[in-house]
């Protein structure tokens, strides 16, 4: 090991050096040490050129953690990456006539269609509901860990959504049945169009965790109450035909529902964030299919088409959130890679620099810039100081 000057002697004789060689370390900061720098270097990097490694500049690799930071960013913003296809304006406009000339032919091709099969329609609904909570989740985890602007909203929607959804698909038609569907949709599009609050007004974590509990609880309490005590409730359908109640609920969740995508497309339109451009299409596909509850009836071909568009409108956004995580966790094993790599070369470093220390045949003594005074010396320095005094 080098040895370290603490004695007031070792000091004295420290002091005592020639002129010459005082001189050449105040000016330099370090004795010798040049050679055995770019000797380290040569035997880590054999062809890169880089700055000299001594223990002023040696310093612990930032870059794996840098890498560890994107990667946790690259998930809290839920897909900024340039992987996610670049959504625009005119691609909403095409998602909005493709569901127009859907509803067009749908209404024009099959006018007398019906087919009443209630377990396909709560596979379907049950599947959304599923889809809507673990979307939530995942947002909901990324809030509190990196915040995401307005998504927050989206994500307590979509989880009164699929919570309301999963107690609609175990409801048998009758009282309950429609009001259900139509109270997730108008929960989930008010909280959804609560994006348009100024930064200012928006609530902090701690607010929006009461929220969350409230709405968790809200929402298991109403289904609870549409299944068990369903002939409390008002009917949503007389004659086979909708309410005028049903109706305005659903027309005002559309509403709603549109006011969200316009103003993620807008913050889209302002800063790219993919993540607001995926919402933009999945708050579209709700908006039409709630807009397209008027005109349809139970179990017509209309009343499939919508439920058709919500379901892949979840799906739409399931499948970008896993590849989200996917890159995430591919970023993350990545940057472990990097830090592993980066910690055995500053040990190969350390380790080759002290033996060159240690052993070199050349007296070494290094001293502090700032008060002059010798901090570290080898073997061969200590004999060469001894042989001094």
């Amino acid at each position: 090991m080098p040895s370290r000057i603490s004695t007031k002697n070792d000091i004295d004789s420290c002091i005592g050096l020639r002129v010459n060689i005082r001189n050449h370390i105040l000016r330099s900061g370090h004795c010798s040490i040049a050679p055995l720098c770019s000797a380290i270097e040569k035997k880590i990097h054999p062809t890169k050129q880089t700055e000299p490694l001594s223990p002023f500049n040696f310093k612990k690799s930032t870059a794996p953690l840098q890498a560890q930071r994107e990667a946790h960013i690259s998930l809290g913003a839920m897909g900024e990456a340039s992987t996610i296809p670049t959504g625009s304006l005119l691609e909403e406009v095409c998602l909005v006539a493709c569901v127009l000339s859907l509803f067009v032919l749908t209404r024009l091709l099959w006018p007398h269609f019906k087919f009443e099969y209630p377990p396909l329609h709560s596979a379907m609904e049950g599947v959304g509901g599923f889809m809507a909570m673990v979307i939530a989740a995942i947002l909901i985890h990324v809030d509190r860990e990196a915040g995401t602007g307005g998504l927050p909203w989206i994500a307590l929607g979509l989880l009164s959504m699929g919570l309301l959804d999963a107690f609609h698909a175990m409801a048998s038609p009758g009282n309950g049945f429609v009001l259900l569907h139509s109270a997730a949709g108008l929960v989930g599009s008010f909280l959804a169009a609560l994006i348009w609050l100024p930064q200012s007004a928006r609530f902090t974590y701690l607010t929006r965790n009461w929220i969350l509990k409230g709405l968790i609880a809200g929402s298991i309490g109403f289904g609870l109450w549409a299944l068990l005590f369903r002939e409390t409730l008002p009917a949503m359908v007389q004659h086979g035909t909708f309410t005028s109640a049903a109706i305005t609920i659903n027309v005002t969740s559309g509403v709603l529902f549109f006011a969200a995508a316009a103003r993620l497309l807008l913050e889209f339109q302002n800063c790219s964030k993919q993540g607001h451009c995926v919402f933009v299409g999945m708050a579209t596909l709700f908006g039409f299919a709630h807009l397209m509850f008027p005109f349809s009836a139970l179990w017509d071909a209309t009343w499939w088409l919508w439920h058709l568009l919500r379901l892949t409108a979840y799906i739409w956004v399931l499948q970008w959130v896993v590849r989200g995580y996917q890159r995430t966790f591919s970023n993350l094993k990545a940057a472990l890679v990097e830090r592993n790599h980066a910690e055995a070369v500053k040990h190969e470093a350390e380790r080759l620099y002290r033996t060159l220390f240690e052993q070199s045949p050349d007296g070494v003594l290094l001293i502090d810039p700032e008060t002059a005074l010798p901090i570290m010396f080898n073997a061969t320095a200590h004999r060469h100081l001894t042989s001094i005094t």
